[in-house]
């Protein structure tokens, strides 16, 4: 049987990993968003 100290890490492990897939989902989608801004801003420019 596994004590609740190996339990915790293994909680803890996916809920960060789970959070790293979040921010860089949410990084990707933001850099994705600021492109598209500035293409739409020189296109408006031109």
């Amino acid at each position: 049987m596994r004590g609740p100290g190996v339990v915790g890490q293994t909680v803890a492990a996916e809920v960060s990993l789970d959070a790293r897939v979040v921010i860089v989902a949410l990084m990707t989608l933001t850099g994705s968003f600021v492109l598209a801004a500035l293409l739409a801003q020189s296109v408006i420019h031109l």
